[in-house]
């Protein structure tokens, strides 16, 4: 089969990455939001539509995912870019940190039809949560959203692939505590099964 380029790169790429924002609605201490140089801010609405136009004409990739810095649905266009997306027969893959799942974001994101929603659950207990820095979202209203939200939608459905991501990055512990506290870092994958029970996840 012939190669097709748009512009130096091979396509169709896996994905396309877009950041609809960097502003991002919790802290996580391991993440590098702190020490970020660019100014926060939200992409420009039409010029993500136009990105989007520009990949589904020229079939640059197999999907779009919102995703890189930041918490995409925070976007004030979010659904209105989503929608687009739709129009265009773009698959779309959404990277979130789950927070906004269990109120009227994932009430309305069950009307659209997603090739890919990524969790970033990243820790799964309420001692490991403190580290999300989430405001006053507590984690048992957290879970409890992501788990009415999972069900709801895989029940509508069941094509959409589903990943939960956890937090396995390998860091210096002790430089950790001095900023944060004591820290229990999960480290075997018997005490994830634990933590993930409550999803209804047997093996891993």
């Amino acid at each position: 089969m012939e190669k097709r380029y748009f512009g130096h790169i091979e396509i169709p790429m896996k994905r396309v990455h877009l950041e609809l924002t960097n502003i991002c609605d919790f802290n996580c201490v391991f993440c590098p939001k702190s020490v970020m140089k660019r100014q926060f801010g939200y992409m420009d609405t039409a010029l993500s539509k136009m990105i989007i136009d520009e990949i589904a004409e020229n079939h640059i990739a197999e999907k779009v995912t919102f995703h890189v810095m930041g918490e995409p649905t925070l976007h004030p266009d979010f659904f209105d870019i989503l929608s687009h997306a739709s129009g265009r027969r773009v698959n779309v893959g959404l990277t979130t940190n789950g927070g906004r799942l269990g109120g009227e974001i994932g009430e309305r994101l069950l009307k659209y039809d997603l090739h890919q929603i990524d969790v970033s659950l990243q820790t799964p207990d309420a001692r490991s949560f403190a580290l999300r820095k989430a405001g006053a979202l507590r984690f048992e209203e957290y879970e409890r959203g992501i788990l009415d939200f999972f069900s709801s939608y895989t029940a509508k459905r069941r094509k959409t692939i589903f990943k939960f991501r956890f937090l396995n990055t390998r860091f210096r512990k002790r430089g950790m505590e001095k900023r944060v506290g004591q820290v229990k870092v999960i480290s075997s994958t018997e005490e994830l099964k634990e933590g993930f029970q409550p999803l209804g996840v047997k093996d891993l």
